[in-house]
C-alpha cells in the first residue's frame, strides 16, 4: 500500500512538471511548433544551440517510459519536422561552429538524432546521428580516436587550451547504439565502431581512476572507480585536471561528473551485452556502486556537482540498464533527490532551480544564476522527478518504510531577485 501511494505520488510530481515543461518552454507558431529556450518575444528559437532542447527531450522520453503519454511522441516528431523544414544541415550538422562549437554540443545533437528514432521510427535521424558522430571525430580527434577528442580547439589551434574531456562519452554511447540497430545490415558502419572502441579505451585508460597512475611524474594512487571529467594536454604537461585534489567532489566546478559517470556505467554495460564479457559489467557496476560510497551521496541525494545544464542527461538510460543491477540504495538516493527536489527546487509558475539541497550554491554560482529559466536547467532538474517515476513504475526500487513518505510534500518559492527581470511570456501549452 505504502509503495501504491509513493507512485502515485511519483506521477503526481512527474506529470506537474511536464505540464510546466510543455507551458513554458513549448513554442506554437502557425507554421512550425518546437521547444524554445528562453521564451523571449521576438527570440529565434530555431538557431539555438540543438543540445539545450535536446536536454529537454532526454527528460521527456524518461517521462514517457513511465507514463506513456503520447504528447511526448508528437513533441519529438514536432521538433525534428521544425528542424529539416526551418533549418539546415549546414546548420545543425557543423563542428567547431554552427550548433556544434565543441564536441559535447555534438555528442548532445546525436543524442537527440537517436532519441527520435527510438520514439518515431525517424530513419533519417538515424543517419543524420551517423554523420554527427563520424564529423566529430573527423573534427576533434587527436590524430586518430586512439588519442582521444580535443574538448573544442583541434590541436593545430595555436592559443587556446588543450583539453580532452568525458563529454566524448554521450559520442560513445551514442555510436553504440548505432551500431547495434544496424549491425548486420546494409547501414552498419564497422569502422565508424572500430574508432569508438579506440576512443573508449582512451577514456578507461586516461579518466577512469582504478589504480596506479604516474602523471607528470608524479605517482597517483586513484582507486575509486569514478572517472575524472578533463585531461589537460598543454606546456608539457599531461594529466587529468586536479588529480592532485582527488576529493573535490563538490557543486560549481567539481574535478568529476554525475554525468560522467553515469553514462560510463552505461556503457560499459553496453559492451557487455555486445560481448559477454563479464570485465565491462564489473566496471559498469564499480562506477555506479561508486555514487553510493563518495561524495555524489550527498547527505543521501546524488550531488548535482559540475554541470547543472547537462548532469541528469544519461539518467534514463541508467535508470533502464544499470538501476536494476546496482546498489539498492541507488534507488533509494534517487528517491530522496526527487523528494529534496520537491522541497527546496520548485518555483512559483512551474520552474525549476539547480540547487536541489536548497544551499543556493548553483543560484550563486556566475556560470548559473544568470540562466536559472534556461531550458537545460530545467530539463536537469525535471529529469530526476521523471526518472524516480519511472524506477517506481517499473518495479526497480524496493521500498521501505523509510522511503514511504517521500514525495509527499511540494513546497514552491520565489525565485531570487536576479532572475526576476527576465521577461518571460507562457507559451502555448498545445502540442
Amino acid at each position: 500500500m505504502c509503495a501504491n501511494e509513493l507512485l502515485k505520488r511519483a506521477k503526481t510530481a512527474a506529470d506537474t512538471a511536464f505540464s510546466d515543461a510543455l507551458r513554458h518552454y513549448w513554442k506554437k507558431t502557425s507554421t512550425y511548433s518546437c521547444l524554445a529556450n528562453e521564451y523571449k518575444e521576438g527570440r529565434d528559437t530555431l538557431n539555438e544551440l540543438v543540445w539545450n532542447f535536446v536536454m529537454m527531450l532526454l527528460a521527456f522520453e524518461t517521462y514517457y517510459a513511465a507514463s506513456g503519454d503520447e504528447r511526448v511522441k508528437r513533441c519529438v516528431h514536432a521538433q525534428m519536422q521544425t528542424y529539416y523544414e526551418h533549418s539546415s544541415e549546414a546548420f545543425f550538422l557543423a563542428t567547431g561552429c554552427g550548433s556544434n562549437p565543441a564536441h559535447d554540443d555534438a555528442a548532445w545533437t546525436a543524442m537527440g538524432f537517436l532519441l527520435a528514432h527510438r520514439l518515431t521510427g525517424d530513419e533519417r535521424a538515424l543517419q543524420y546521428a551517423r554523420q554527427m558522430i563520424e564529423r566529430a571525430y573527423d573534427y576533434w580527434q587527436d590524430g586518430s580516436t586512439a588519442n582521444g577528442l580535443w574538448y573544442s580547439y583541434p590541436q593545430d589551434n595555436n592559443g587556446h587550451p588543450q583539453v580532452k574531456s568525458i563529454y566524448c562519452a554521450g559520442l560513445i554511447l551514442s555510436e553504440m547504439e548505432y551500431y547495434e540497430k544496424t549491425r548486420g545490415t546494409s547501414q552498419e558502419d564497422a569502422q565508424l565502431h572500430q574508432r569508438t572502441l579506440a576512443l573508449y579505451e582512451w577514456v578507461e585508460t586516461h579518466l577512469r581512476r582504478d589504480g596506479t597512475r604516474v602523471w607528470d611524474g608524479r605517482r597517483y594512487d586513484d582507486c575509486d572507480a569514478l572517472y575524472y571529467c578533463d585531461f589537460v594536454e598543454e606546456n608539457g604537461a599531461c594529466h587529468p585536471r586536479q588529480c592532485e585534489d582527488t576529493a573535490h567532489i563538490v557543486q560549481c566546478q567539481s574535478w568529476t561528473s554525475l554525468f560522467g559517470n553515469m553514462a560510463m556505467a552505461v556503457i560499459n554495460l553496453r559492451l557487455h551485452r555486445l560481448t559477454g564479457r563479464e570485465a565491462y559489467l564489473r566496471r559498469g557496476l564499480e562506477t555506479a556502486n561508486a555514487l553510493v560510497r563518495t561524495e555524489f551521496n550527498h547527505a543521501g541525494c546524488f550531488l548535482n556537482d559540475r554541470d547543472a545544464w547537462t548532469n541528469t542527461a544519461f539518467l534514463g538510460f541508467f535508470v533502464r540498464e544499470v538501476l536494476p543491477q546496482a546498489d539498492p540504495e541507488l534507488g533509494r538516493m534517487l528517491l530522496r533527490t526527487a523528494d529534496a527536489i520537491l522541497k527546496n527546487a520548485c518555483f512559483e509558475d512551474g520552474f525549476y532551480s539547480s540547487d536541489w539541497d536548497g544551499c543556493g550554491a548553483w543560484l550563486r554560482d556566475d556560470t548559473c544564476g544568470e540562466h536559472t529559466l534556461w531550458i537545460p536547467a530545467n530539463a536537469t532538474t525535471m529529469h530526476v522527478l521523471f526518472a524516480a517515476y519511472a524506477a517506481l513504475q517499473s518495479g526497480t526500487l524496493e521500498v521501505t518504510e523509510n522511503e514511504a513518505a517521500l514525495l509527499s510534500e511540494r513546497r514552491e518559492r520565489r525565485f531570487p531577485a536576479q532572475c526576476a527581470a527576465l521577461a518571460w511570456i507562457d507559451a502555448p501549452a498545445a502540442v
